[in-house]
């Protein structure tokens, strides 16, 4: 198995990708991907694409509940709204949103131990 520069570095085969250095989706950087994206599409052409793929996930559980599709149609539409909502993050700023999931997610916390 072939190992990419970046998971070599890290002492690790590419899961995903074992053959190209270039698609290593497990290790290379991410952010810059999304940030590429933001730049080259527009800030607000990327909130409307986000939207859309908001909607495709709402309507791939709808189908998926029904029987009419698969876990691997759940899978593509919820990889596309993880992409689009890494650009989202970047858009919004990281930190402001690091901040919004620590609340929501002490706030999740608390819930589970039925204190919320």
């Amino acid at each position: 198995m072939s190992i990419c520069k970046t998971c070599k570095k890290a002492d690790v085969s590419c899961p995903v990708y074992p053959q190209d250095t270039n698609k290593c989706v497990e290790y290379r950087p991410k952010g810059t991907i999304y940030q590429q994206a933001l730049a080259k599409y527009g800030e607000e052409a990327q909130m409307e694409m986000s939207v859309e793929e908001c909607a495709e996930w709402t309507v791939a559980v709808k189908h998926y509940k029904r029987g009419r599709v698969g876990k691997e149609k759940l899978a593509e539409e919820l990889a596309d709204n993880w992409i689009m909502n890494q650009q989202m993050i970047e858009a919004v700023g990281r930190e402001l949103f690091n901040a919004a999931l620590n609340a929501k997610l002490d706030r999740l916390a608390e819930t589970i131990r039925g204190k919320g």
